[in-house]
C-alpha cells in the first residue's frame, strides 16, 4: 500500500485550525478569568489584585482605550491573531457592561447616548470658552471641571475665546460615521473620606466613543484682533477626538452621564 502524503495545503488548513482553536480557547480563558476576579473575595481586592488587573489613568478612566496607532499586521500572522483576539475580549467587556448599563437604566439606548454625548461634549467646549463655570460643574466630572475652570482663572481678563463646531455649531446630530462607540467598562467604585473611613461601593459606568467633527477655535483680543488656534471660518480644521463619559449607575435615573476625560 501506498503511503498518503500529506500536501500543502492540508498541513496549511491544519495549522489554521490550530490557530483558530488556540486563538478561541485563549478568549475563553480570559473572559473566565475575568469574571473569577470581578466574583473575588474583598480580601484579595484589597491586597491588590485590583491594580494588578485594570488599568486606572489620573484622570479617573478606568481600563483605557488602547488607541492603535501602528499599521495593520498582516492577515494571519501571530500578530493579527493577538488583535483579533484582544478585540473579541473588548467586544464581550463592552457587551457585558452595556448589560449592566441598561439593568440599571431600562431606558437606555446606545444610540441616543452616542448623540446625547455629542451634545455634552459640544456643550462643554463652548461653557469652557465661554468661561461658564456653572455649566462646567453640571457637564463634567469632578476632576476635569476643577481643570477647566483653574485654566479659566488663568486668562486674561481682555481675551474672549471662541469654539465653533461645524455645520451649524454642532447642534445637528453627528452621522453614525463620525459617532463611534468603542468600548463600555462598568465597575465599583468606593470612595474614603478625609478620616481614611471607606464608604459604600457604588457602580460606575464609562462608555468611550471617537468623534470626527470640522471646528475652528480662535481668541479674540478686546482691541479686535484674533489669534487663530485651529481653522478658519472658511475652511475649519478637521478633528478626531476619543473621549471619555461616566455615570453612577447606582443612583439610577438620578445621575446623568458626564465628561470625564479626553484620550
Amino acid at each position: 500500500m501506498k503511503s498518503r502524503r500529506l500536501g500543502a495545503p492540508s498541513v496549511a488548513k491544519m495549522g489554521l485550525e490550530r490557530a483558530i482553536v488556540k486563538w478561541v480557547g485563549g478568549a475563553v480563558r480570559h473572559l473566565q478569568q475575568s469574571q473569577a476576579y470581578k466574583q473575588a473575595p474583598r480580601r484579595a481586592l484589597s491586597n491588590g489584585a485590583r491594580n494588578k488587573r485594570v488599568e486606572v489613568l489620573e484622570t479617573g478612566v478606568v481600563d483605557p482605550y488602547k488607541v492603535d496607532t501602528l499599521a495593520r499586521p498582516f492577515p494571519l500572522t501571530p500578530a493579527w491573531w493577538s488583535a483579533k483576539r484582544r478585540a473579541l475580549v473588548r467586544a464581550a467587556k463592552s457587551a457585558y457592561s452595556l448589560s449592566k448599563i441598561q439593568q440599571a437604566d431600562r431606558a437606555f439606548s446606545l444610540q441616543e447616548f452616542k448623540q446625547t454625548a455629542w451634545q455634552i461634549y459640544r456643550r462643554v467646549n463652548v461653557a469652557y470658552a465661554r468661561g461658564d463655570v456653572r455649566t462646567l460643574q453640571d457637564l463634567c466630572a469632578p476632576q476635569p471641571a476643577q481643570v477647566l475652570i483653574r485654566s479659566i482663572q488663568q486668562r486674561s481678563p481682555s481675551e474672549e475665546h471662541v469654539w465653533q463646531a461645524y455645520p451649524h455649531d454642532g447642534e445637528q446630530p453627528l452621522p453614525p460615521g463620525q459617532n463611534e462607540f468603542l468600548q463600555a467598562r462598568t465597575f465599583r467604585l468606593r470612595v474614603i473620606d478625609q478620616s481614611g473611613k471607606p464608604g459604600d461601593y457604588m457602580r460606575m459606568a464609562q462608555i468611550t466613543l471617537r468623534f470626527s467633527y470640522e471646528r475652528i477655535l480662535y481668541i479674540e483680543e478686546s482691541g479686535g484682533s484674533k489669534k487663530l488656534l485651529a481653522g478658519a471660518r472658511d475652511e475649519p480644521a478637521k478633528v478626531t477626538e476619543v473621549c471619555v463619559f461616566m455615570r453612577n449607575l447606582s443612583l439610577g435615573t438620578q445621575d446623568g452621564w458626564k465628561y470625564i476625560a479626553k484620550l
